[in-house]
Order: structure tokens, then C-alpha cells, then sequence
């Protein structure tokens, strides 16, 4: 939240893989996800990471995490 406040953007497109929303459902941060979610990081919910051959995770949406 101290990124937010100083500037960070909560849906930087240009990150692949670890996005403040995937990495917060990931972790069972809730609370974190609500919180994204009310600050700009809503559309991140359905977005995708990258596909990347090194592991299972790449190229799933943060929904799906939120159902496995």
C-alpha cells in the first residue's frame, strides 16, 4: 500500500508473471485481492500470466486460483 500512495501502478501491464493481483491470490492474501481489487486492479482478476515452460502456474488467470 505504501507503493500505491507513492506512485506504484496496481496493474502494471508490463509485468509478465508475478502482478500485484496473482501474487496476492497465490499467497490466500484476501484481503490484499479486496484491496487491488477496489484500487484500479480489478481487470487483473482474468488477466493471464505469460506462458513460461518452467512451471504449471504460467498461464493461468488469478480466478483460477481462486477455485483450485
Amino acid at each position: 500500500r505504501w507503493l500505491y500512495v507513492n506512485g506504484a501502478d496496481t496493474r502494471d501491464v508490463d509485468v509478465p508473471i508475478l502482478f500485484p493481483m496473482w501474487a496476492a491470490v497465490t499467497s490466500m492474501r484476501m484481503d490484499l485481492c479486496k484491496w487491488l481489487f477496489d484500487h484500479g486492479a480489478a481487470k487483473d482478476i482474468k488477466r493471464k500470466t505469460r506462458e513460461n515452460r518452467l512451471g504449471r502456474d504460467y498461464g493461468r488467470s488469478a480466478l483460477y486460483f481462486t477455485f483450485e
